[in-house]
C-alpha cells in the first residue's frame, strides 16, 4: 500500500482508502520519532533534530499529499480541502476528519480549473522546499535584546548550520547553553587558545584593544517589548513610557578585521572590567553586542552567564533577517518593520 503510494506521488486523481492514509502518516510520525528520540539517545543525548529528518520528511510530502488529495475523493469532496492542512492548527482537525470519515460517495467530484490546480502544485512544491531547506538552515526568533543593535527583539532570522571547525572571530552563532535547555545567539569573540578581557568596557585580546570608534546613538522607543514585555536600559535613564531611549552605540573592530555595531551605556556596569579569561581547547568565548545587557561568556553559568561554550554546542551561524515584527506576537503582520526585511546580519 505505501509502495502503491509512492508510485502516485504525481496523480491526484482516483482515490484513497482510510488505511492509506492511516499507514502513511504512520510512517511520518516514526520518521519523527527517530529524529526526536532514537539518534539523540544513540549519540547520549543534547543533540539537534538530525538533518536526514528533514530531508526525508520532504521526500514524503509529495506522495502525502497525493494521498490527502485522492482521500478527499474518495470521501467525496474536491481536493481544494488540502487547502485546510497548511493551516496551523486548523491542519490537525482537517487529518483527522480525512482519517476518520468513511467513503461518502461512489461519484467522482467535479475537478478543480485548471489555474487552482498550478497554484496548489507550486504551493504543494515550496512547501516541500521548505520542509527540504530546514535541513540546512534553522530559523531562530529574537526575544531578548541581548544583540541589539545588530539583532533587535523580534527579529525572525535564518541561521545556517555551521562545524565549529569553520567559525570566524565576529561569526554570530546560535548555541545551546552549556547548563540550561535553550538556545542563545551571542557573537563569538574568542577562539580556543585566546586571552580575553574588558577593560572599561573595551575588549582585548591577545593583549590588543578592540578599536571602538563612535557611531552616534542607538535610539527607540522606551516601552514593553516582545511577548515578555521587557523595557530597553536606556543610556539617557531615567526615561517615561513612550520616551526617547538613547544609548551610545560604537563600531567595534576584531582582530581580523570583522566590524559590529556594539551598544555600551558607560555606567560601570561589574561587566565592564573583567579579569583575563584564557579559552580552553575545544570551547569559545561569546559576547552579547549590548554590552551591559548581555549574560555572556564574561559570566559564568553559576551566575545565569553562558561561560566558555563547548564546540559540541555549537548549531548555526546567523546570516540574515527574514523580517521583523515590532510587536508582541510575530504573527502580528501590522508590526512588521519595512527597513528589516531579508536583511544581510554583520
Amino acid at each position: 500500500m505505501i509502495r502503491h503510494a509512492f508510485l502516485r506521488t504525481f496523480d491526484w486523481s482516483g482515490r484513497a482508502t482510510r488505511a492509506e492514509a492511516w499507514l502513511f502518516l504512520a510512517l511520518i510520525v516514526l520518521v519523527l520519532l527517530a529524529g526526536a528520540f532514537v539518534e539523540p539517545w544513540l549519540a547520549g543525548g543534547s543533540v539537534q533534530s538530525p538533518r536526514w529528518v528533514y530531508l526525508i520528511l520532504a521526500a514524503l510530502n509529495l506522495p502525502l499529499t497525493s494521498v490527502w488529495i485522492r482521500r478527499l475523493h474518495d470521501m467525496g469532496r474536491t481536493g481544494l480541502w488540502i487547502i485546510l492542512t497548511f493551516i496551523p492548527f486548523v491542519n490537525i482537525a482537517a487529518i483527522l476528519w480525512m482519517l476518520t470519515t468513511r467513503t461518502q460517495s461512489r461519484r467522482d467530484p467535479p475537478e478543480s480549473p485548471p489555474l487552482l490546480r498550478l497554484l496548489g502544485a507550486v504551493a504543494v512544491g515550496l512547501i516541500t522546499l521548505l520542509i527540504a531547506a530546514r535541513a540546512f538552515w534553522q530559523p531562530y526568533w529574537i526575544p531578548s535584546d541581548s544583540m541589539k543593535p545588530t539583532l533587535l527583539v523580534g527579529d525572525y532570522l535564518a541561521a545556517r548550520f555551521i562545524s565549529a571547525n569553520d567559525l570566524r572571530r565576529g561569526d554570530v552563532i546560535v548555541f545551546r547553553h552549556p547548563r540550561l535547555p535553550m538556545d542563545v545567539i551571542q557573537r563569538v569573540v574568542g577562539l580556543p587558545g585566546d586571552r580575553v578581557q574588558m577593560n572599561d568596557g573595551v575588549l582585548i585580546i591577545n593583549g590588543e584593544p578592540a578599536p571602538q570608534t563612535a557611531d552616534g546613538q542607538f535610539t527607540e522607543i522606551y516601552e514593553s517589548q516582545g511577548p515578555n514585555g521587557h523595557q530597553p536600559r536606556c543610556g539617557n535613564a531615567p526615561v517615561g513610557l513612550g520616551g526617547l531611549c538613547r544609548t551610545n552605540r560604537a563600531i567595534e573592530t576584531l582582530p581580523g578585521g570583522a566590524s559590529h555595531a556594539i551598544l555600551n551605556i558607560a555606567d560601570g556596569s561589574f561587566t565592564d572590567d573583567t579579569p583575563v579569561f584564557t579559552v580552553p581547547p575545544g570551547q569559545f568565548f561569546m559576547a552579547g553586542d549590548n554590552r551591559d545587557n548581555s549574560l555572556d561568556s564574561r559570566i559564568g553559568t553559576a551566575s545565569g552567564g553562558v561561560g566558555f561554550v563547548p564546540a559540541a554546542n555549537i548549531i548555526a551561524r546567523a546570516d540574515r533577517v527574514i523580517f521583523s515584527a515590532a510587536g508582541r506576537s510575530l504573527w502580528a503582520v501590522w508590526t512588521w518593520r519595512a527597513d528589516r526585511y531579508l536583511m544581510a546580519i554583520e
